[in-house]
């Protein structure tokens, strides 16, 4: 840990430079390079999957594509070839997904023989989208239409060719940025098959096109264009350049009205023929985006990250993420930084897989498979659904019907995450992207852009970065909720590494009754612990004790502290006075009942210097302790203990060993020497 973190302030907002998208309000930690990042799980745990839904029974079905409309909740379309008793139509069925339930509308055909389909949906215009496919009729020109979407119904304009041949290998993709503009990328078989991009236009039902440009004069296929949505007027092409060669390139693309200008092309994989390859854009990072790709020579499925600035390209290291593949499908995960999905299929069967991205490197999770023997695959994330995402495919195993899958990438408790018990320090005022500086609520002050609080409750970050009742692990406590949007940020200091800062070892919370409460893990290595915590009981006793252990818990030494003790009542008694025990006892946190009630409350904090070997041990307890309003009592207890062993566990529990305790929160702090 960075000891930058030693000279944050105590409370109150700091800037820092966002390393990562944070969202508004997300707990933040602090990076060892003064940076912060969300708080958040580094790769999932599983992948989910709901049962198969098929879409077309016709027959078989190919080319199957899909797209969210990201301005309806839950709606999309997949546009396929239908073999079955249309003979190689074109169609396209609207799908909705509610939960992990999908239902389809009624298939439209919008050309009676079509292949090379593609889809894209216009964000700007709610129910939009366009569709780019060969006329398999003569004279099987490159063709666009437009479809509009009421309900789960389509109804399409009319169709407009954008090249006067046949076209292969052809991709297209919407300006997030300007309504109804959108760039195909495509083989042009009229012209040696060079790669070329043309923009299109959509007005109502209408697509009027600019003039083509070849941006790769030699042969090219397995196009796929993207549009940067966090810089406007830029797109990304990849593709296979110079056939038989086929080397994998991408080039920079900048939009000024209906004309294109490109940049310098940049090859990512020069080892042999490049296919397959599929193209997403990182959504919460200006210039990132990852390749997906077979390398032919080895059939090894590889991926690879690159980076724009301005109209030149750099790429990290490719990574494989499977020996064998046949296809393949990528898409970037809207809902979370710096992680995308892939599905493939190979001799190993089909799976889904997640790619988490630092920089450029990635690393990849196991691989959830699909049942089933399958072909013509894509994928698409819901955006509007947190880590939900559809899955299209050809059933070879249920008579080639086209069949869709819904999955979503889970967080689970046991996940690895950046999160640490010292590292937490805050959360965002705001929505931030990467690199952007971000002002951070720190610990000690009151956040409020928080949803869901329960007044009165003590929050704790979960390792995904979410807030829950209950401590996560590790535990980190996050504060106390003051209404259902505000968080008061408890003020314990981020440990510096050493150099007496308190630091979190373990929280524990009691929602039902036990006997006692036990911290036996990591309970070493600190010169000083602190343990705070709140209670209630049932019961009458005198006392609560505390405990030591040098076997870790096995058992436990509690009756040779020498101390001294006063304790105030409330009832007007004079002060309890203990004087010095010169013989052993118990190092007891002593409570006012003379008054009795069913259910009392006690708040202590414990102060220990020193439990290794060959030290006295010091301990000051200080408590609170009430019946009601007008029956309390305050305590301070000073003991000390000859250690002739290292101890390392801690135990708090009744006198009376019937006594239970009902409900609390129970948190050992420690510090290091530097």
């Amino acid at each position: 840990m960075s000891k930058l973190s030693t000279l944050l302030p105590a409370s109150g907002t700091s800037n820092f430079v966002a390393s990562g998208i944070l969202p508004n309000g997300i707990p933040v930690a602090l990076k060892a390079d003064g940076t912060i990042e969300a708080v958040n799980t580094t790769l999932p745990a599983s992948i989910p999957l709901a049962s198969s839904v098929t879409y077309s029974t016709n027959g078989q079905t190919n080319e199957n594509k899909i797209a969210f409309d990201p301005n309806v909740a839950g709606q999309f379309v997949i546009a396929y070839k239908d073999y079955g008793t249309t003979s190689g139509a074109g169609v396209a069925v609207v799908g909705t997904i509610t939960g992990t339930t999908l239902t389809f509308g009624t298939p439209v055909v919008f050309k009676a023989k079509a292949s090379k389909i593609k889809i894209a949906f216009d964000p700007s215009t709610t129910g939009k989208f366009a569709l780019i496919y060969k006329d398999d009729n003569s004279p099987n020109y490159a063709t666009s239409i437009v479809g509009s979407l009421t309900g789960t119904t389509i109804t399409f304009g009319t169709e407009t060719v954008f090249n006067s041949t046949s076209s292969y290998h052809n991709s297209i993709s919407f300006d997030p940025n300007t309504a109804g503009k959108f760039v195909v990328a495509y083989e042009d078989r009229n012209n040696s098959s060079y790669a070329t991009a043309v923009v299109g236009t959509v007005s109502g039902t209408t697509i009027t096109y600019g003039t083509p440009v070849v941006f790769n004069a030699n042969e090219a296929r397995y196009l796929n264009v993207a549009f940067d949505p966090n810089t406007a007027n830029k797109i990304l092409v990849a593709y296979a350049d110079d056939f038989p060669n086929g080397y994998g390139k991408s080039i920079v693309g900048t939009v000024s009205g209906n004309s294109i200008t490109f940049g310098t092309a940049v090859t990512f994989h020069a080892t042999g023929v490049t296919r397959d390859i599929f193209l997403s854009v990182d959504p919460n990072a200006a210039g990132k985006f990852a390749i997906a790709y077979e390398a032919v020579s080895s059939t090894q499925g590889r991926a690879v990250v690159g980076l724009i600035t301005g109209t030149a390209i750099s790429f990290g290291a490719s990574v494989e993420y499977r020996s064998q593949m046949y296809d393949n499908a990528i898409t970037y995960n809207p809902n979370v930084a710096n992680e995308f999905i892939i599905f493939t299929r190979g001799t190993a069967g089909a799976a889904i897989l997640v790619g988490k991205v630092s920089g450029t490197a990635i690393t990849f999770s196991e691989e959830s498979p699909l049942a089933g023997t399958m072909a013509e695959i894509d994928i698409a994330m819901n955006p509007n659904a947190a880590g939900q995402f559809i899955s299209t495919y050809r059933s070879s195993t249920n008579s080639n019907y086209g069949t869709a899958v819904v999955g979503r990438v889970e967080v689970l408790g046991g996940d690895p995450t950046n999160l640490t018990e010292t590292n937490f320090i805050g959360t965002s005022t705001s929505t931030y992207a990467d690199g952007e500086t971000a002002s951070v609520m720190l610990q000690g002050g009151i956040t409020t852009n928080q949803t869901g609080l329960t007044a009165g409750s003590t929050y704790y970050v979960q390792p995904d970065g979410t807030l829950a009742t209950s401590a996560g692990t590790p535990s980190v406590e996050a504060g106390k909720a003051l209404s259902a949007t505000s968080l008061f940020l408890s003020d314990t200091p981020v440990a510096s590494g050493g150099g007496g800062a308190w630091e979190v070892i373990q929280s524990q919370t009691v929602s039902s009754s036990v006997t006692s409460v036990v911290f036996n893990t990591g309970v070493t290595g600190y010169t000083h612990y602190k343990l705070l915590f709140t209670c209630y009981y049932s019961g009458h006793t005198t006392a609560t004790t505390i405990w030591v252990s040098s076997d870790g818990g096995s058992t436990y030494e509690g009756n040779s502290w020498k101390a001294a003790q006063t304790t105030v009542k409330s009832d007007g008694i004079a002060a309890n006075n203990a004087g010095w025990a010169s013989s052993g006892g118990k190092l007891g946190i002593n409570r006012y009942n003379n008054q009795h009630a069913t259910t009392q409350y006690l708040s202590a904090e414990v102060i220990f210097t020193g439990l290794t070997e060959g030290v006295w041990t010091h301990a000051n307890s200080d408590c609170i302790n009430y019946v009601s309003n007008t029956t309390a009592s305050a305590a301070s207890t000073f003991a000390i203990m000859p250690t002739t062993t290292a101890y390392n566990a801690i135990k708090i529990s009744e006198v009376n060993s019937t006594v239970t305790i009902d409900s609390g929160t129970f948190t050992l702090y420690g510090i290091k020497n530097s």
